[in-house]
């Protein structure tokens, strides 16, 4: 989500929620300093890019430095503790189960993965409760925008679709020989520096074939001191001297057209779609709620 969409979203939650009976507040994470823009013309997929991110934060992601909170915790910012309100609070937002049950599920096909692709029915929109009211709100006429069952058909499995065929482009850039020469150069470059690099890491932090969730324990994710930050620092000078980022992007691109040479058509109106969802949200404002 972008920033505009999360305010209209959670803007949207808060005044069903009112409705409903629940005084919530989103806790909203404060704006990044100046000095952070940077780090936000990247993908969080590539990991440590920037030598401001590694100065500021190590390994860690920005907004972990930025809020200094976990997500649990700001998750359950201003939600009721006791159990019985709660469960309503989660009514109120989610709807009830008998909205979720799993006929509702809608299932399409990858037309290139041959993969299935599942979401709730789009009637009740998007499961229940305020989060669907706010989904529909959002989505408008933008969804659908075509008669067919397909992946172009819906919002929600647009923008899924569209989310697994970049990972999966990244996936294929990691594993390109070219990608590989480069990594192997990083390796070389920081063990000049004196760091330690195992044979399975990636500048920035990557790892092949581990999720991000594998991660977490790693030394150089954790609380990023003096040494972690130093080894962070090392990582991008060797990016730079390697050509690491332009590199793997172009070669990251090359996947992705492929992919849309494959099925463009179906490109074409995912993104006429997407378009379409943009321009909506463009337009809307919370305070035509209250009008």
């Amino acid at each position: 989500m972008g920033q505009k969409e999360i305010e209209l979203y959670f803007g949207f939650v808060e005044r069903c929620l009112a409705e409903a009976g629940f005084s919530w507040e989103a806790p909203l994470p404060p704006l990044a300093p100046p000095e952070w823009l940077e780090i936000t013309r990247y993908p969080a997929r590539y990991g440590v890019v920037t030598l401001v991110q590694a100065e500021l934060a190590g390994y860690r992601h920005p907004e972990e430095i930025i809020l200094g909170v976990s997500t649990e915790e700001a998750d359950k910012e201003g939600l009721p503790t006791d159990p019985a309100e709660y469960e309503a609070f989660q009514t109120a937002w989610f709807g009830t189960f008998e909205e979720e049950l799993p006929e509702d599920l809608v299932v399409f096909t990858d037309p290139i993965s041959g993969e299935p692709i599942a979401a709730l029915d789009p009637s009740p929109p998007n499961g229940g409760g305020c989060q669907g009211r706010a989904n529909e709100w959002l989505a408008g006429d933008a969804s659908p925008i075509v008669d067919d069952d397909d992946i172009a058909s819906d919002l929600d499995i647009a923008r899924r679709w569209v989310d697994t065929r970049i990972r999966v482009a990244f996936d294929q850039a990691l594993a390109d020989e070219r990608v590989m020469a480069a990594a192997e150069e990083w390796g070389a470059c920081m063990r000049e520096g004196g760091w330690d690099v195992a044979g399975s890491m990636f500048p920035g932090g990557l790892r092949v074939g581990e999720s991000e969730s594998d991660l977490t324990d790693e030394p150089e994710r954790q609380e990023p001191g003096a040494e972690s930050i130093q080894r962070a620092i090392g990582d991008i000078n060797c990016q730079q001297r390697v050509e690491w980022l332009a590199s793997l992007r172009a070669i990251e691109a090359e996947y992705q057209q492929e992919t849309v040479e494959r099925v463009p058509d179906l490109f074409l109106r995912v993104q006429q779609l997407l378009d379409a969802y943009s321009a909506r949200l463009a337009g809307l404002r919370l305070d035509d709620l209250d009008g």
